[in-house]
């Protein structure tokens, strides 16, 4: 009975190693690539990598980042590094040069898996999707940011960055460390709303509005891990934000 049973396993066993076998050789060929790469100078360790590098309070992660990009581009002198977020690999491209060959790539368009999380919310439009048809989508989209088109709206992004100014300038003292992150988000919510949906949303006003909440929520660093809560549908970051965009932009189209 217990030979059946180890047969039957290593059976099994060799169906899945066959059925996934390009998978798991090009995932061998990926990493081998990786470690070829400059790492940061600090041990990645299995399971975890470097993640506990990471600071506990998440108003301080933005700064973790900027110190690290500045030991790679000035201490190190280097055009890119990995930082491995457990067993998942993160290039911090550094350089122009290096930047450059990935931007004007026209095969490397696939996005991370992290966007997947984002489709029961956003669907598979321009920012979620890629390959095709992203750059169908892409293609569709472009006369709409013609310079001339764009010169019209110049008056609304004027006003909301004075906004945004006014308000850094009220909240913190001059030498202050500033996380721009929660105010550029708002004062590009309240331009994008106003120039393509014409409707004032005064997102920089009312911060506790359901649908800023809900982008706040997404953004924010510690929501990457907590991602991982859509493989419980009922209790999932998207389905906890559908409802507040619906109600959103059924008031506003």
């Amino acid at each position: 009975m217990a030979a059946v049973s180890l047969i039957a396993v290593l059976a099994f066993g060799a169906i899945l190693v066959i059925s996934y076998w390009h998978a798991i050789v090009g995932s061998i060929k990926k990493r081998q690539l990786l470690w070829q790469l400059p790492s940061v100078p600090y041990t990645a360790y299995p399971i975890i990598g470097h993640v506990y590098l990471f600071p506990k309070k998440t108003n301080e992660f933005f700064k973790f980042v900027a110190d690290t990009l500045a030991d790679i581009t000035h201490n190190l002198k280097l055009r890119m590094a990995v930082v491995w977020l457990g067993p998942l690999p993160c290039i911090f491209v550094v350089h122009p040069d290096a930047a450059e060959v990935i931007l004007r790539s026209s095969k490397h368009m696939e996005k991370t898996f992290l966007y997947r999380f984002m489709h029961p919310w956003l669907g598979t439009g321009l920012l979620t999707s890629s390959g095709e048809k992203w750059k169908t989508r892409r293609k569709l989209i472009t006369p709409s940011f013609h310079f001339n088109i764009l010169q019209d709206f110049l008056d609304v992004m004027n006003e909301q960055a004075g906004k945004m100014s006014t308000k850094i300038a009220e909240q913190f003292k001059p030498g202050e460390n500033v996380d721009l992150g929660r105010k550029v988000t708002l004062c590009a919510l309240d331009i994008i709303c106003e120039t393509a949906m014409g409707q004032t949303v005064n997102a920089q006003e009312d911060t506790e509005n359901e649908y800023v909440k809900c982008l706040h929520r997404l953004v924010a660093p510690n929501q990457i891990f907590l991602c991982f809560c859509d493989l419980f549908p009922d209790n999932s970051l998207s389905n906890v934000c559908e409802k507040p965009t619906i109600q959103f932009f059924s008031n506003t189209l």
